[in-house]
């Protein structure tokens, strides 16, 4: 594997995989304009953040296409495409266990996103996310759990939730009334509708600070399909607070990866997201290391300061938070100002409330 040119910014890396992955759930995506050393430079990440498949799709019929390069993306694309057979098979492996069928389980995320991709095995996702009638939570894990097998690496992850963590201004009886089956298979499976699953995509993505570019991607695939009869009264529904943050990422979604904004109402995203907001999802996204875990933990100050305080600027830099974290964590709006601002009083707060924490722990 080629190790990342270190004299190109993180910014600027990040810059050159949107550019690449510029509409490339599209049924016509459009030749990408990169040239080969630039391929090369960013290949490491598209590999590892599992969109070699869709930067395949804007390469193949160009020059880059039959480069050293192309043809790795080449190989991540039928690698891709087989890993996403297999996995097809074992969500109705999973939907078909008896305790599975009576909690009336919702996919959600990962497969449920993929269809909206003009080829199978585009869309890659590592586990099956499934939603269930709150009732008949633990008789879906205890049937899900059935199906480990001894050897862990063939087991079958399965993330199973109760509600929405990330869109928890909707109830369960919401999200199944406007539910619909689609096929899978030889069957049918239940998916969110249109709405909710818009509203879950770009809020999905701020709650996981857009590391990841298949989930804008998902975005824009997604704001590229919507139905005529699309209920945007419904879909912006919820807390304010988060519809405000979900009309950021869909813009995000319009600059970054020119998804286009021709299905939504006139004036309804932001005209700009902020800077810092924007360089931030790019420095994530141009960094190797965003996509291999475990991801490194950071160093505690305190701890550098009793042992090694040569290296308190590190330590620092390491427990300095991301600027949508900050966000995210005390409840503010995207806007110009509120990044680094959120940022400082995070940062700052954070060890207050720890200490209080402990200390209230000690007296118990």
């Amino acid at each position: 594997m080629a190790l990342l040119d270190t004299t190109v910014g993180p910014v600027d890396r990040g810059l050159l995989v949107g550019s690449l992955l510029q509409g490339a759930w599209r049924v016509v995506p459009g030749a990408a304009s990169l040239s080969p050393n630039e391929l090369e430079l960013i290949l490491p990440i598209l590999i590892h953040s599992g969109t070699g498949s869709l930067a395949w799709r804007r390469i193949r019929n160009t020059p880059l296409g039959s480069s050293a390069p192309g043809q790795r993306l080449h190989t991540a694309r039928r690698i891709q495409a087989a890993e996403a057979a297999i996995r097809a098979g074992q969500i109705e492996r999973v939907l078909s266990l008896d305790g599975m069928r009576e909690a009336d389980p919702i996919l959600v995320k990962g497969w449920a996103n993929g269809r909206f991709y003009p080829e199978d095995g585009l869309r890659r996702y590592t586990d099956i996310d499934l939603i269930v009638r709150p009732d008949r939570y633990e008789a879906a894990v205890r049937a899900a759990a059935r199906m480990v097998p001894a050897d862990p690496d063939r087991a079958i992850p399965v993330d199973i939730q109760r509600n929405l963590r990330d869109v928890p201004d909707r109830s369960w009886e919401q999200i199944s009334a406007r539910s619909c089956l689609v096929s899978l298979g030889n069957g049918h499976v239940t998916v969110l509708g249109d709405e909710d699953t818009l509203r879950l995509a770009c809020l999905h993505l701020l709650h996981h600070y857009g590391f990841h570019p298949i989930w804008l991607c998902d975005v824009g695939a997604l704001l590229e399909s919507l139905p005529v009869d699309f209920d945007w009264d419904y879909c912006l529904g919820g807390q304010r607070r988060r519809t405000k943050w979900m009309l950021a990422v869909i813009r995000l979604a319009n600059q970054l990866l020119g998804a286009s904004l021709d299905r939504c109402p006139a004036g309804l995203a932001p005209r700009a997201v902020p800077r810092w907001m924007v360089r931030t999802i790019l420095a994530r996204w141009g960094t190797e290391a965003s996509f291999q875990h475990p991801w490194p933990r950071p160093r505690r100050i305190l701890s550098v300061m009793r042992t090694d305080p040569r290296r308190l600027p590190d330590a620092v830099t390491s427990q300095w938070p991301d600027p949508l974290k900050a966000v995210g964590r005390l409840g503010w709006p995207i806007n110009d100002l509120s990044g680094r601002t959120a940022q400082i009083l995070y940062f700052t707060a954070r060890p207050v409330y720890r200490i209080v924490r402990h200390r209230l722990l000690r007296r118990k």
